[in-house]
């Protein structure tokens, strides 16, 4: 009798420890806390609901309180003021993507948004990147915030991305043009033109292109290749002397920011993916950065075209012949500049506002659980035995 109360009492005990181990992982309501950013939880009905702080929504507190409105003759954006509070960000430093464009305070409801407002005439100088198919043509822009100090970062900043999408039907109405986004230089030789494109691809095997505007991932290389159309059986071979960054589409404006000069990187991050000035291509790359008070970036190339059977060579030593690359400097005979942009960056693979560390304690708990269990099995073996005996 006794070795069966025990056996009943060992049972509740294993009972016990098992459901604290899995409610410790799983949790229950409001234990531990679903609501992340500093939001609050609540019970409602044994059901958690979180009250979320910082301009924040969504079930745990994850998504930005904004609100887009895309009407025929204008798009607006407005977010909550809150959320650039809890990130120390000022009204002055809000923006889009161009800085002409830049947040007014609004009350809506109760609540303080800076808003921003994008217009048939002002919308290409807020930076807004234009795409369409068939059916359908977007406006893609964001809100961002800019730095003070400096010309070029590779910090991340806030970026809120927004985007406002017509029908074809609709955009003959629609007082948004339609800009197109390609560049080509077409150089004229003794031999007849010679077409020059350029593109930015998605991998060092320069297999796929972008098709439209690029959207990159932060902290992503750029890789550009510059190259004759058609490449094969042509008569000449390509090579770069400038490549460098503006933050508007006109080459010359300021900033500028160099990553080839005179044939050779000036930029630490930038590396030559093929024997350029040797082939009908050219192809580079370079680490993502972004201009400090600007949140997009143009690229412009000045190429040039040897014959390929010159007795000047276009290719270039960087580190042996300055005087060669003195020497082409004056030749721009055959020179082209291309341009390529808007190049846009965006956070990717991490959610940027969770917040905390995970616990360790819940994934030591189930061992801890499965080990307390096997030592109590042991005892009650024993102890049967010994009763029996």
């Amino acid at each position: 009798m006794m070795f069966y109360m025990f056996l009943q009492a060992l049972f509740k005990v294993l009972t016990l420890l098992f459901c604290g181990a899995f409610m410790t992982i799983y949790g229950s309501g409001c234990d531990p806390n679903p609501c992340k950013n500093e939001g609050t939880c609540t019970l409602v009905n044994d059901d958690a609901q979180c009250n979320c702080a910082h301009g924040l929504k969504g079930a745990t507190c994850e998504d930005i309180k904004m609100e887009v409105i895309c009407e025929q003759t204008y798009i607006k954006i407005l977010v909550s003021k809150d959320y650039f509070d809890w990130k120390n960000v000022t009204q002055d430093a809000v923006q889009l993507f161009e800085g002409a464009c830049k947040a007014a305070k609004e009350v809506k409801n109760g609540e303080e948004y800076y808003a921003i407002t994008i217009h048939h005439h002002n919308y290409s100088d807020c930076g807004t990147v234009v795409m369409s198919n068939a059916t359908h043509v977007m406006y893609m822009n964001g809100v961002q915030t800019r730095h003070i100090t400096g010309v070029i970062t590779r910090l991340p900043s806030e970026s809120i991305d927004f985007t406002c999408v017509y029908t074809r039907e609709r955009t003959v109405r629609l007082e948004f043009p339609i800009q197109p986004k390609t560049t080509i230089a077409v150089l004229h030789v003794q031999e007849g033109m010679v077409t020059v494109s350029m593109a930015l691809y998605k991998s060092s095997k320069y297999e796929n292109a972008y098709v439209e505007l690029p959207v990159l991932p932060w902290m992503e290389r750029l890789y550009i290749s510059v190259k004759i159309e058609p490449g094969e059986n042509n008569f000449f071979d390509l090579t770069i002397n400038d490549c460098w960054a503006t933050p508007t589409q006109n080459p010359d404006d300021l900033p500028q920011y160099y990553l080839i000069k005179k044939g050779c990187p000036v930029d630490d991050t930038v590396q030559y993916h093929n024997q350029i000035g040797n082939e009908t291509m050219a192809n580079f790359s370079v680490q993502m950065f972004r201009f400090v008070k600007y949140p997009v970036l143009f690229l412009h190339c000045k190429t040039e075209i040897c014959a390929a059977d010159s007795l000047e060579p276009c290719m270039i030593d960087c580190a042996s012949l300055p005087s060669l690359k003195a020497k082409r400097d004056a030749n721009t005979q055959y020179e082209g500049l291309l341009t390529y942009g808007p190049i846009r960056w965006t956070f990717s693979g991490a959610n940027v506002y969770q917040v905390g560390k995970p616990n360790l304690m819940l994934a030591t708990v189930p061992g801890i659980a499965v080990i307390t269990a096997m030592v109590f099995l042991v005892l009650a073996i024993t102890l049967a035995k010994v009763m029996r005996k």
